[in-house]
């Protein structure tokens, strides 16, 4: 939105939350998950796009593409399914590369690769619904993951839930709304009342997929733990190409630091809210 504002020609494909447009504008170039077609599919459309002639050629192009996610939760992350996938990422990666090293091409992009998260095995599921207690209406419960958001119905069910769940869920973190650690940025209107994160290796049983009916195998690989406690959710940051200086290393990069980087290669002030800072590339 940033770029399209500033008159840069951007495009996206499945990013993540640009399912649509964002306060009324939309890229020059846009695919949404639902049409973004293969990881493959989305290496030869940023190909076709930096090909183009330069009026035409975008400033910005954003691409999510599925990596191992789905394996790594199905498999826990040293499955074999997960090297097989993180195999063709590399070999997909490796093409790109090859492309944007010819005709000149490296001398005016500027290549940022990043994933969104790491996974870390799971050896226990918790299941929450015998352990939330009920009095006279049932609290909302919304799982994700390890975390899990609670919506009570008043103040003595809020209370009534944190002690139960604080007595019979040990080892679980929880919070109250407007109480939970700046270092997590979870804090907001929409969450609920309580607020619970599994420690490393415990995810929550998930009450939609027992509503429908549905059997499936307890995961064995999850994210979203807190990343002070389980270095496992660490992910990767590298930077290629014009602008980058052959063989420096970052140390650690932090999420909030990736829009920064890019609106500093892009000559654009990053908005006044962005947390974070530009990262010294050369």
């Amino acid at each position: 939105m940033l770029a399209t504002r500033a008159s840069l020609s951007a495009a996206v494909a499945a990013w993540p939350c640009s399912a649509g447009p964002w306060e009324g504008v939309r890229p020059r170039y846009y695919r949404a998950l639902s049409d973004a077609g293969s990881d493959e599919q989305r290496e030869l459309w940023i190909e076709t796009l930096l090909s183009l002639p330069e009026a035409e050629r975008p400033s910005l192009v954003m691409a999510w593409t599925s990596g191992a996610d789905a394996e790594g939760h199905a498999e826990g992350p040293e499955g074999e399914k997960v090297h097989r996938a993180m195999g063709a990422a590399d070999r997909l990666l490796g093409r790109l590369l090859d492309f944007l090293s010819g005709e000149g091409r490296a001398s005016r992009t500027t290549l940022l690769l990043a994933s969104d998260h790491g996974m870390a095995p799971v050896t226990r599921v918790l299941d929450l619904l015998p352990l939330v207690p009920k009095s006279g209406y049932y609290p909302f419960v919304a799982v994700s993951g390890p975390v899990c958001n609670v919506y009570c119905k008043g103040a003595a069910q809020e209370g009534a839930v944190a002690k139960g769940l604080a007595a019979a869920a040990p080892g679980v973190q929880l919070w109250r709304r407007g109480r939970l650690p700046d270092r997590l940025r979870y804090a907001g209107q929409r969450t609920g009342d309580l607020v619970l994160l599994a420690p490393p290796g415990v995810t929550f049983a998930s009450f939609a997929r027992w509503s429908r009916g549905e059997d499936r195998p307890a995961p064995r690989g999850m994210h979203g733990y807190d990343p002070e406690t389980c270095p496992d959710m660490a992910g990767i940051f590298y930077a290629w190409g014009a602008g980058v200086a052959r063989g420096r290393s970052l140390g650690e990069a932090r999420t909030v630091d990736v829009a920064p980087t890019v609106c500093a290669l892009l000559g654009l002030a990053p908005p006044p809210h962005a947390e974070g800072r530009a990262l010294a590339l050369r």
